[in-house]
């Protein structure tokens, strides 16, 4: 009865093949990244995950690499990060922590010793800064510290993350297809 979406899809899927691993449907209101902890289940040694902006956030992240799994994910404008000194290779390319103040554990007691609910924790990542012409500045991070991989081929993995969207309008012409047919 709208002419608004009212429904939220959050899929894992197979860059190379397409092949979706699991979906996810929610009310619009759902956050994406609800949606997609289930998906979790599904990542394990050797994957590798391309995330959009809407799911960067630090617990997310460390549960992708509690699984054993490295990521790849675009940083939100808003979001500052330093560069971890003596790391800057090159400009755009450098170590950065992201972190973040979590609850404490029933039970557990702060590093400091200090009387607190909350304590910090943080992932290290590589950050990749670039612009192409015309288009706006981009950050990832990605959970693979190590500069062995230049950092051209890190910017290109992260834009086979649109072969998603391929898979998606692919399921959109089968469902107009399979519509006709009947």
């Amino acid at each position: 009865q709208t002419a608004f979406p009212q429904l939220r899809t959050v899929s894992l899927q197979d860059t190379v093949g397409r092949r979706f691993r699991d979906v996810r449907l929610g009310l619009i209101k759902t956050g994406e990244r609800n949606l997609a902890r289930p998906l979790l289940s599904h990542m394990g040694e050797g994957d590798l995950v391309h995330l959009d902006r809407g799911f960067y956030g630090l617990e997310f992240l460390r549960e992708i690499r509690r699984r054993g799994a490295e990521f790849l994910v675009r940083i939100p404008a808003h979001v500052k990060l330093k560069a971890v000194l003596g790391t800057r290779k090159h400009d755009g390319d450098y170590l950065a922590w992201i972190s973040a103040r979590v609850p404490l554990a029933p039970g557990e007691q702060s590093a400091s010793g200090w009387p607190s609910t909350t304590k910090v924790v943080r992932i290290l990542v590589r950050v990749l800064e670039y612009r192409f012409r015309g288009f706006e500045r981009v950050r990832l991070a990605v959970s693979v510290t190590d500069h062995s991989i230049p950092a051209l081929d890190w910017i290109l993995q992260f834009h086979e993350r649109w072969e998603a969207e391929i898979g998606f309008d692919e399921i959109d012409f089968t469902s107009i297809v399979f519509g006709i047919l009947q």
